[in-house]
């Protein structure tokens, strides 16, 4: 079947419902979330496929690192800031509070800008991983983990 005569049904069809069905199917995609609305804040259609549905999070995390990473050395390249300079010339430190504990105590008014740009902070992936996932339990331990296998510090 030619694409284009596909695209062209997918365009007849009569509902959101019929639209995004069959463009999901010609496009072979396994998982996506629809969410249709009007300027006043008003849901036309709103729909899960596959796995996902309406409250499923959008976790980006790669993406975001090198985003995060280009608006950095952006602004280290124009003066703004340093790998070296620490988050509270940044935020209040009311906003830093909590954020990065070991061994009970709060180190988050420590953190660099090079600890969020590296990965280094020790910050848990709670929303991939849980509360009480196992990198988190490393971290909380001073423990690592390496190829699946949890090491102890010494």
């Amino acid at each position: 079947m030619n694409g284009n005569r596909l695209y062209g049904n997918i365009l007849k069809t009569k509902s959101y419902d019929d639209l995004f069905d069959k463009y999901f199917q010609w496009k072979k995609i396994f998982e996506s979330v629809v969410l249709i609305e009007k300027g006043t804040g008003e849901t036309i259609f709103s729909k899960g496929y596959g796995e996902k549905d309406i409250d499923s999070p959008i976790i980006a995390p790669s993406i975001t690192k090198m985003f995060t990473a280009t608006c950095i050395f952006l602004l280290i390249q124009h003066g703004y800031m340093t790998l070296n300079d620490n988050l509270l010339n940044f935020y209040d430190p009311v906003y830093l509070s909590g954020l990065h504990f070991y061994r009970g105590k709060d180190f988050s008014y420590y953190l660099k800008v090079s600890d969020l740009l590296y990965q280094t902070s020790g910050l848990a992936h709670i929303y991939e991983e849980g509360k009480n996932s196992v990198k988190k339990q490393a971290i909380i331990s001073d423990t690592f983990i390496l190829d699946s296998k949890l090491y102890r510090k010494l």
